[in-house]
């Protein structure tokens, strides 16, 4: 008898020091998972900042080209079938506007680069990670095209053009700027509403 509970009592400290270890490898496991959820959604909080600030700058830069465009589309049908309408007067009246010919948006995405370089992007849903892959690569879209449409504008300005050839020229660039700018527009708007129905 006494053997026996001599290898009860082992067994029971056995058993004892597996749970312990079992419960602290698990403590340790709700450890790390707390802390990898945290830096997530301090990734997410920073993303949806920059989302939301790059949204207001989007927004006003979409209005000011919106409003540059308008100017050359009234002067245009104003002067439809006129020999030689004031093309000058008009770069002028645009080019003297606050802000100039254009007003580009002013889009960052430090806290994307952040998220993809940590690691972080591997512990949030797919569904999100895929949302916010469209908005950012639109983003790289747009800053290239923005990036050319300034190389065009010097270029078109530094040649010996009519102020009609510049005006046909620019008003056929902002264009394509204020259609990417729309599109744009509308992926932050998502990628924001799907953020604010995840917290």
């Amino acid at each position: 008898m006494p053997r026996f509970s001599k290898s009860k009592s082992l067994l029971i400290e056995v058993l004892t020091i597996v749970f312990a270890v079992m419960l602290a490898f698990l403590a340790e496991d709700w450890r790390e998972n707390r802390k990898t959820q945290r830096s997530v959604q301090l990734s997410i909080d920073a993303i949806k900042h920059e989302l939301q600030t790059g949204l207001a700058s989007i927004k006003d830069a979409h209005e000011f080209q919106g409003i540059t465009i308008g100017m050359i589309q009234e002067f245009r049908k104003a002067n439809k079938g006129k020999t030689n309408p004031d093309y000058q007067g008009l770069y002028i009246s645009i080019y003297s506007r606050k802000g100039g010919m254009w007003k580009p948006a002013e889009l960052h995405h430090a806290a994307w680069r952040t998220a993809e370089t940590s690691g972080i992007l591997k512990n949030m849903d797919y569904e999100t990670v895929l949302m916010l892959s469209k908005v950012y690569s639109t983003v790289d879209e747009y800053l290239a095209n923005r990036h050319s449409f300034s190389e065009i504008q010097t270029l078109i300005g530094f040649q010996e053009v009519s102020h009609q050839q510049f005006i046909s020229g620019f008003a056929q660039n902002l264009n394509s700027v204020w259609w990417l700018e729309k599109r744009l527009i509308k992926v932050y708007e998502e990628a924001l509403e799907h953020l604010n129905e995840q917290s």
